[in-house]
């Protein structure tokens, strides 16, 4: 993912991650990697594989993908991180 959005991003550029957070309200349902069902509007059944994310992640992310990250919303549902990756030496 983040290879992807570094090619899409000119130098400085931001980004903004919204996805599925990981939190001990979502731990009484849910394990933090499953599959899970889904449904379409037209009866189509199908599985996906789910990843829960959590504050280690987002460290961890930052790290590995030499990213200047900042965590805007952290909530029991969903989280919200902008970004920008970190420049290079000589570029």
């Amino acid at each position: 993912m983040f290879d992807g959005l570094r090619s899409l991003l000119r130098p400085s550029g931001r980004f903004l991650i919204l996805d599925s957070a990981w939190s001990t309200e979502r731990a009484k349902f849910n394990s933090k990697v499953e599959l899970q069902p889904r449904q379409l509007n037209d009866g189509t059944q199908f599985e996906i594989y789910k990843r829960y994310c959590d504050r280690d992640d987002i460290s961890r992310w930052g790290q590995q993908h030499s990213a200047e990250l900042r965590i805007e919303h952290f909530g029991p549902a969903f989280f919200a991180v902008s970004g920008v990756f970190s420049r290079v030496a000589g570029n």
